[in-house]
């Protein structure tokens, strides 16, 4: 996505946070408090892409010694997207991911460009799966009624230190709905924690001509993931049809997801003491 405006590249929690254009406050990036999950997901998925690569180019790995193999397939250091990166195995993971982020990049600055005042993003070398992912959504979206009450804007907690941004609050076929935008294959606990975060905010920041104010947020019904993939196979190996689908987060399961959340602010707010203190 494009940058907020008043995200700050260092939050002293380890990650990007945001500055209050009033305050002066800097508090860590919903984003950068979940970072403090373990994800044994996403690291499976850079095992078995690395796997994959690697039966795929067995002649290419065989050639190298063993120690020259392992040292291919450990780590990736740099990708240059200009450049081919098909004998260098050690790319091929990392890359992957980078690829399937710069997608769900591209997807989310579409839909905020139809929603507001923004441009649309630089698509001429957007591979064929990112305009499935269009089609879809252009579907989906000839199906309802969508309001956008707020699109890709700073949601602020005063009370637990924190900010983060909003892909949507729409009202979807009459229903006011905080909406996140998803294009992984598979939806997370963290991704319904991150709903939580933002629903749990007070006030919103937006741009009244060339001053901020804030503003409260308007008041919302339910929680919902607008998931967009492109044609894919499941971990079985069959085939999957390209999708775009509102999936409804359960109400009931917002609070613990949302306590869930803070436990993880609390470790990031101790971790940052420990970083202070040893800097005396």
């Amino acid at each position: 996505m494009t940058d907020p405006k008043l995200r700050v590249r260092s939050s002293g929690h380890g990650g990007s946070g945001y500055k209050h254009p009033l305050t002066g406050a800097i508090v860590p990036g919903v984003t950068t408090v979940l970072k403090k999950l373990d994800k044994p997901g996403v690291l499976q998925w850079a095992v078995d892409n690395t796997s994959a690569y690697a039966v795929a180019n067995i002649d290419s790995l065989l050639s190298r010694t063993e120690e020259q193999g392992f040292g291919f397939l450990r780590w990736y250091w740099k990708r240059d997207p200009l450049a081919s990166d098909q004998d260098d195995i050690r790319n091929y993971s990392a890359g992957v991911l980078n690829d399937a982020a710069n997608l769900g990049t591209l997807m989310h600055d579409w839909i905020a460009a139809e929603h507001d005042d923004l441009p649309y993003p630089d698509v001429s070398l957007a591979p064929e799966y990112f305009w499935q992912m269009v089609a879809q959504w252009d579907e989906w979206k000839s199906q309802h009624e969508i309001e956008p009450l707020l699109t890709e804007t700073t949601l602020w907690s005063h009370q637990y230190g924190y900010a983060g941004t909003a892909d949507g609050l729409w009202k979807i076929d009459g229903v006011p709905t905080m909406l996140d935008v998803k294009t992984s294959r598979n939806v997370w606990d963290e991704h319904f924690m991150q709903l939580s975060a933002l629903g749990a905010c007070e006030v919103a920041l937006v741009e009244d001509g060339d001053k901020w104010v804030e503003i409260d947020i308007p008041a919302f019904s339910q929680y919902a993931l607008l998931h967009i993939r492109p044609e894919d196979t499941t971990k079985h190996g069959e085939y999957m049809e390209p999708f775009c689908r509102l999936e409804l987060v359960d109400m009931e399961e917002i609070p613990l997801h949302f306590e869930s959340f803070l436990g993880l602010l609390a470790v990031s707010e101790a971790q940052n003491k420990v970083r202070k203190h040893r800097k005396k």
